[in-house]
């Protein structure tokens, strides 16, 4: 039995000692960074020793015995002991080569392939992959770093009541419910869109379609109703979230607080409004919106009522045919109907036409482009209501096309014109973005109904007016050029080169060198400082040609100049390489010189007036800088302007000859007046040098009919040196097409 003692000792012993080793050895190696298969070697050397140790202990052993005649029966007990370490050792082996296999595989495999992931923007790719690795390798540091890189920290508000929040993947079917805390303090999500459900008791909210740059500044609030349970079938549940508008013309009024509502899916079929004309309701006054005040009439529903006949004078849409709708057209939208027709059948539903916020917060405006494509603007008919291919991101049908759908909103104190928005299989496809009203008594064939649910009251907002005023630019009449020469004096300067410095910020490895200048603004007795970005490729070994750059209205809500510097060099460097060297002014108001101009939409302040003119002289003392420059062909100055800079661009344009040709992109005018002097309209009418404009048919921020065309007619340069190409894209025109055509545009020219 001792014997047994013996070997169960050594055993032990043995065993401590090689997790001391490896354990030892492992720190050793990482720390060292020492790479190669000396983790293998140790090993192999620890089951060696094993092994001739245990031989050696044998051999003395049964040398030992044969001296002693009378030895003890060996004790099972024991002898179980010795065979568990023995089998304890050996897995110890095992499990320490197959650690050190798993490590080898993460250095050769598995960071390899998440740094390209990561290297190619693949962020889901990478969220998940880091997730499975952060369980095989909690400590390492460099897959915490991808993982942080890729996800964010969040906080949602939910006003009085707190929720168990999870969050999947938006759009993706294999993506399941993760539990991410408690509100309002929440875990980290990655770098998404996100599908969220909140869950309170046998409550559960889920919001479609959020995006983690949103949900990490802190300040949105999801607000719910008391109960799940009252939530129409077939409604979209969104929660009360603050919002703004980005309809064309009014998409600088200040955000509201929305209470929560509830959208339905589809718009209302011929069957359905069939049954409310049929039904003792469609006779109740009470759910008629009369009487009423229009344009300072009062309207009563007796007086109006044999209005809302359909073709033969029976009560009725107006396609439709002795009280019915056309034959096998039940399942399709009706159309057809007035604003009163509309409201009334909402009312007999218990529920409300939308008001335009919460329309559009539903449609998505701004990755509309797909959808329209799927969307039907056929200008033949009219498709089923549940058509599957019309659904937006949050699970809603022909929101686009189809029928227009009329909205709460009169379109001003009149009460004449209500708003109808999202187009129909007769308008043209651009009209989804855009902004429309109509006569609340037109019956047109594409005027349809989608209703909504508001689970605490009808919002305020529900009757407010909301109009746009499209301005006839091409028709106003211009000012004259004496009074045009009054305009441009107001841009006028004592020109001075001194005081001007130029630094070195950076050069990259790929050659593209970034310097900066500052020297006195045009304005502020001296004090105002104007600086800017210079970036050039170090590798072109002739002069550069200057571009002058004016950024879109980002610019105004971002002070880290730091981030341009990092992305506005890859972003341009089509341009770089081709030897033009791109000047980034820092205008008043943008970036670090932010002050209270926080807006780029024009008013009739002073303050807007004034900042024009700052903005021009930002832009001429630009240029001034331009022509210090020995290494530039200052000759060969041209103009780029992005979004807010393509609308600058009908200004600066004409106050400096020394641009010679212009590329715009989504560039257009604003309907928002400002006063007379800084008025764009009359500046484009002076734009003389070659100019091309680069926009998207669904821009909801310059829609095409009102805004890009007259901008493009206006330009007074001769059809051959303008140009204006049309994309099926919305504020944004793909980047191979731009490429393209900016570098033609300017080897055409320069």
């Amino acid at each position: 039995m001792k014997n047994f003692k013996n070997i169960q000792s050594i055993l032990g012993g043995y065993f401590a000692f090689c997790i001391t080793v490896f354990e030892a050895s492992d720190i050793f190696i990482e720390k060292l960074k020492i790479e190669g298969d000396y983790f293998n070697y140790i090993l192999l050397f620890l089951i060696i020793v094993f092994v001739v140790g245990g031989f050696i202990f044998y051999y003395n052993k049964s040398k030992a015995n044969q001296k002693v005649k009378n030895h003890t029966k060996p004790n099972g007990k024991y002898k179980i002991i010795n065979i568990f370490l023995i089998i304890s050792l050996f897995s110890l082996f095992g499990y320490y080569a197959f650690m050190n296999s798993s490590k080898n595989d993460l250095i050769e495999k598995e960071l390899p392939e998440l740094i390209e992931l990561f290297e190619n923007n693949e962020v889901l790719k990478v969220y998940k992959k880091t997730l499975v690795l952060k369980q095989k390798f909690p400590k390492n540091k460099i897959i915490s770093k991808y993982y942080k890189d890729v996800t964010d920290s969040i906080s949602i508000n939910t006003g009085d009541k707190n929720y168990d929040i999870f969050f999947k993947i938006n759009n993706d079917s294999l993506s399941q419910w993760k539990s991410i805390g408690r509100s309002p303090n929440l875990e980290r999500v990655p770098y998404a869109r996100l599908d969220l459900k909140f869950v309170d008791g046998e409550n559960v909210f889920v919001s479609l379609y959020n995006h983690t740059y949103f949900l990490k500044q802190g300040n949105i609030s999801f607000i719910f109703p008391e109960s799940d349970k009252n939530i129409p079938k077939n409604h979209v549940l969104f929660p009360g979230v603050k919002n703004s508008l980005s309809l064309p013309g009014l998409d600088h009024l200040e955000p509201i607080n929305m209470n929560p509502y509830s959208i339905s899916k589809f718009e209302v079929t011929n069957g359905e409004y069939y049954d409310f004309l049929n039904s003792e309701e469609y006779n109740e006054s009470n759910n008629w919106p009369f009487p009423i005040t229009i344009e300072n009439k009062t309207i009563q529903l007796i007086g109006v009522k044999s209005v809302f006949t359909d073709q033969y004078g029976s009560p009725g849409p107006s396609n439709w045919s002795y009280g019915n709708f056309p034959e096998g057209q039940k399942d399709l939208p009706v159309t057809g109907i007035s604003w009163f027709e509309a409201y009334a059948y909402a009312k007999f539903k218990g529920l409300s036409l939308p008001n335009i916020y919460q329309w559009e917060n539903a449609a998505n405006l701004s990755g509309s482009t797909n959808l329209i494509k799927r969307s039907n603007f056929s200008k033949q008919q009219l498709i089923k209501y549940d058509d599957p291919k019309t659904k937006n991101v949050y699970g809603i049908n022909n929101l686009a096309g189809n029928v227009r759908e009329w909205m709460s909103n009169p379109n001003n104190e009149s009460n004449k014109n209500r708003a109808i928005l999202g187009g129909c299989f007769l308008d043209e496809t651009y009209s989804y973005n855009d902004y429309y009203s109509q006569d609340a008594f037109d019956r047109s064939i594409g005027n349809g109904i989608r209703l909504v649910f508001n689970p605490n009251e009808d919002p305020q907002v529900n009757s407010d007016s909301f109009g746009v005023d499209v301005r006839d630019f091409v028709n106003v009449e211009d000012v004259s050029d004496d009074v045009f020469r009054y305009y441009l004096s107001q841009y006028d300067y004592e020109y001075s080169n001194k005081n001007i410095i130029t630094e070195h910020i950076d050069s990259l490895s790929n050659g593209i060198v970034t310097e900066k200048y500052k020297m006195p603004a045009a304005y502020g007795d001296g004090k105002e400082i104007l600086s800017g970005y210079v970036f050039y490729d170090k590798n072109i070994k002739k002069k550069y040609k200057p571009i002058i750059y004016f950024p879109g209205s980002n610019a105004l809500h971002s002070s880290k100049e730091i981030n341009l510097v990092e992305s506005f060099p890859s972003r341009m460097l089509y341009l770089l390489r081709e030897g033009y060297a791109l000047v980034h002014p820092i205008y008043k108001s943008t970036y670090s010189r932010q002050d209270d101009q926080r807006s780029d939409y024009g008013d009739m302040s002073d303050q807007y007036k004034e900042h024009v003119i700052m903005w021009g002289k930002d832009y001429k003392k630009s240029i001034d800088y331009i022509f210090t420059r020995d290494d530039f062909d200052s000759s060969k100055l041209s103009y780029h302007g992005v979004s807010w800079g393509g609308f600058m661009a009908n200004i600066l344009l004409p106050i400096d000859k020394r641009v010679k040709s212009a590329v715009l992109l989504v560039a257009g005018l604003e309907f928002q007046k400002c006063k007379k002097e800084v008025d764009a309209h009359y500046y484009t009418r002076r734009i003389r040098i070659p100019t091309i404009m680069l926009n998207g048919k669904f821009d909801q921020f310059f829609p095409y009919e009102t805004s890009q065309i007259p901008m493009y007619k206006l330009i007074d340069v001769d059809e051959a040196n303008k140009k204006h190409f049309i994309y099926e894209s919305g504020h944004y025109v793909p980047r191979n097409e731009l490429i393209k055509q900016h570098i033609a545009w300017l080897n055409k020219y320069l």
